[in-house]
């Protein structure tokens, strides 16, 4: 098991890219798939394993001080990416597109129905993973904070989720709807929702107008950010004034 897990460390660590990122695939391929991804919450993942490593977690009980300060450093360089692809709009910082350039950081994009965007739902994950185990700096807090902020500001309410008459997912609207949404794209400009369908690769402005058109097998709607303005946002602010 011991060197199972370590050459899975040695993986992870030859995969990371000087700036910080991870790509999809590694070795790394051309297309999307060298891009740093965020979408399915890859990257997220990744920085779990080394936080957890480079706190002691005991499923690496067996970690010297030598494993867990390169499992830091590389922690520590992903978290300095994230700060870096942090999406600006008119110079505010908003979220993040579920994948980046492995270069420039600009958000690009990856299925026909995955454009370049800001990401509802692996953005709410990222700010989750941060709240609860990112480093409490200015930096990070900020980071934290505005992503926050732009949640509060862009959340969906008054949908409810149904079939329709062909029996497919629809979205209709419903004001006693008590669910939180946010749309799983954003357009880059005007960050207004936007719905590229899987089959032309066209942006369209309403899901109905893409459903019309496209297969939908595909969340493009996330109550993720419910539990970020919710549950978590209490827990946030007790871990803020614990200083950890």
């Amino acid at each position: 098991m011991k060197a199972a897990l370590l050459k899975g460390l040695d993986y992870v660590f030859a995969s990371q890219y000087p700036n910080g990122g991870w790509p999809q695939n590694y070795p790394v391929e051309r297309g999307y798939h060298e891009a740093i991804t965020l979408n399915d919450d890859a990257m997220v993942h990744v920085l779990e394993v080394l936080h957890d490593l480079a706190e002691g977690d005991n499923h690496f009980a067996f970690a010297d001080a030598a494993l867990k300060q390169r499992a830091q450093s590389s922690f520590d360089k992903g978290i300095a990416n994230i700060a870096a692809m942090q999406v600006r709009i008119d110079g505010q910082p908003t979220v993040w597109c579920a994948q980046h350039h492995p270069l420039t950081l600009e958000p690009v994009k990856a299925r026909a129905k995955e454009p370049p965007s800001l990401s509802g739902g692996e953005s709410a994950n990222l700010v989750k993973f941060l709240m609860r185990s990112g480093p409490t700096t200015p930096e990070v807090v900020a980071i934290i904070e505005s992503a926050l902020k732009w949640f509060d500001a862009h959340r969906l309410t008054g949908l409810r989720k149904t079939k329709n008459d062909q029996g497919k997912t629809d979205y209709i609207a419903d004001p006693a709807s008590t669910d939180v949404l946010c749309a799983r794209f954003y357009d880059l400009q005007t960050a207004k929702p936007i719905f590229a369908g899987a089959q032309d690769g066209i942006v369209y402005s309403t899901f109905q107008e893409m459903a019309a058109k496209n297969k939908v097998a595909y969340d493009f709607f996330s109550t993720r950010p419910a539990e970020l303005l919710g549950k978590e946002l209490p827990r946030w602010r007790k871990r803020l004034e614990k200083g950890k």
